[in-house]
């Protein structure tokens, strides 16, 4: 286990060892509400290097991922997804077997991985990785080796410091604890102080509750009430989300905001 990693190995590979074998390709047949501005942001990176068609991606953290798929049909991408998890890459392979899609799915740490991998894509992104080592910027001076010169970094992470962190605290503290709190101003540093340069950054989307949950938790009374909880603020969210497709989104607020994301451009001294 990598020095800092707050979660380790063991946890993810249980999380998705447990989880139903069935997961949805994000994007079939539509994207949902809160994958839409995801898309936006991944519109908005890919188009920094012009054409994406044909050039290369990699996702770390990529076990169980939905996106593997869409990054291929949507954009042309031509796709690799790095997870150290044995049942995470097992059911991202399945997921793209399933979707028609090709991908390549490496079983390997972010900080030891294959020397095949580095400095070799356009773009590299996480989604939810780099909260969970205690160091930031050392995590993304590892995922920007991935990078070509030039090429770009996506990151998003859930906004621990705002109301996602306090109703997780609550819900699931074990899991809340495999956090580190970044918000929108500490997750720039961490970008800058790996070497990248911020093109954009900062909170996103208007709200999900849905973002506690009851990993890990053991069964009982307790963790029941807890999933219903869930399922009512997950409702919630949905009721908002519905009102701004109809009218218009709600601006993103540093307390209410589920994300927070960046993008970012790679240099000569943090390439490989």
């Amino acid at each position: 286990m990598p020095p800092g990693d707050l979660a380790g190995s063991d946890f993810w590979n249980s999380l998705w060892g447990e989880k139903p074998e069935e997961r949805r390709e994000i994007g079939s047949p539509d994207l949902r509400h809160w994958e839409i501005p995801h898309a936006e942001l991944f519109d908005r990176a890919f188009s920094l290097a012009g054409d994406p068609r044909g050039k290369e991606i990699l996702e770390v953290g990529a076990g169980d991922s939905g996106w593997l798929p869409y990054f291929s049909k949507r954009w042309g991408l031509r796709v690799t997804g790095l997870d150290y998890s044995p049942n995470g890459c097992r059911r991202a392979h399945a997921l793209v077997q399933r979707a028609g899609t090709a991908a390549h799915i490496v079983l390997a740490d972010l900080f030891d991985p294959p020397e095949s991998l580095l400095g070799r894509f356009d773009f590299v992104l996480s989604i939810g990785v780099v909260e969970h080592y205690a160091d930031t910027a050392a995590t993304l001076r590892a995922m920007a080796r991935f990078l070509r010169p030039g090429g770009i970094l996506i990151t998003t992470a859930p906004n621990i410091p705002g109301l996602a962190g306090d109703l997780m605290k609550v819900m699931n503290r074990p899991l809340y604890d495999i956090h580190v709190p970044i918000d929108a101003q500490a997750m720039r540093r961490a970008h800058e102080a790996a070497g990248l340069e911020v093109v954009e950054g900062g909170y996103f989307m208007s709200i999900n509750l849905g973002i506690p949950s009851v990993a890990g938790l053991r069964p009982g009374i307790g963790t029941r009430l807890k999933s219903i909880a869930i399922l009512g603020m997950i409702a919630f969210s949905r009721m908002v989300w519905w009102l701004e497709r109809r009218v218009a989104r709600l601006p993103p607020h540093r307390y209410f905001a589920p994300y927070v994301a960046v993008i970012a451009r790679s240099t000569a001294a943090a390439s490989p």
